[in-house]
């Protein structure tokens, strides 16, 4: 009955989005220049891993605040992704990280999932926008079928840009993806105080901040191990669409939780 349940869900959602014009085919496979991606995300391993990137041999992706970091500028990214609504926001943080985007327009093609297209906030004429297709809503990978992933006709749900990213970078063809500052070890940084609020240092590799995320985001601690759960899932399944496609992921973390692809060893 459940899996009865889950594919009408997802019969409804893809009829939904092919009305609406945001169900498309795979991402159009990037130029073959024989180079790999280094996907760097944001967690604070980036500033003991960044040494092992050598921008002229991999083309790069960037994530959420990386516009408004000296990194960015460093690295010049081929890509930036964002996933989360709250970069739709319009605040003082959010229209610094769209001029930054602004001023590389022509070097930077910015990918957004599916469920922002009716966003004004990244203005399409003056950026590279890409939209990919999400099942936002649904978070049970079992079913997943590499074929329909490969068409696009399913898609992870982005509870992570991290997922976001991967799932992009297979799309786009790269056969070999490293992956920096994919800690996703948040738990360590949770702690529930004397109101049973649950708080996290919301640690990056370009600072961090005290949040409650009962407030922030309705999270109890329920929720935030849930979540967990679904990153983690995610990779997973990821992983097994890496391999149809024949990619290779390294993870290039020196503190990360993820167990499921292989670790960058240091040359001796």
């Amino acid at each position: 009955m459940y899996e009865k349940l889950i594919w009408f869900i997802w019969l409804k959602y893809v009829i939904k989005s092919f009305v609406k014009g945001d169900l498309k085919e795979r991402l159009v496979l990037r130029p073959d220049n024989g180079k790999s991606l280094s996907i760097v995300v944001n967690g604070p391993s980036v500033n003991r891993t960044i040494k092992y990137l050598k921008p002229g041999e991999t083309d790069v992706m960037m994530v959420n605040n990386a516009p408004l970091t000296p990194l960015y500028k460093e690295l010049c990214p081929k890509y930036v992704c964002f996933s989360d609504s709250e970069f739709l926001e319009k605040n003082k943080r959010n229209i610094s990280i769209r001029s930054e985007l602004i001023k590389t327009a022509d070097k930077v093609t910015v990918f957004l999932p599916s469920y922002f297209n009716r966003q004004t906030f990244f203005p399409a004429d003056k950026l590279n926008i890409k939209y990919v297709f999400s099942l936002s809503g649904i978070s049970r990978y079992d079913f997943y079928s590499h074929k329909l992933l490969e068409k696009n006709f399913l898609a992870p749900a982005y509870n992570n840009v991290v997922l976001m990213c991967l799932y992009v970078g297979i799309q786009l063809g790269y056969k070999k993806i490293y992956l920096y500052g994919a800690d996703q070890n948040f738990l360590k940084q949770i702690t529930v105080d004397q109101r049973n609020r649950v708080m996290r240092e919301n640690v990056h590799y370009y600072g961090s901040e005290m949040m409650c995320e009962n407030k922030k985001h309705g999270f109890d601690m329920e929720i935030m191990t849930f979540m967990m759960y679904r990153i983690f899932n995610g990779l997973k399944r990821l992983k097994r669409y890496a391999a149809k496609e024949n990619v290779k992921i390294v993870n290039m973390s020196d503190d990360s939780w993820i167990d499921c692809f292989p670790r960058y060893v240091k040359e001796k």
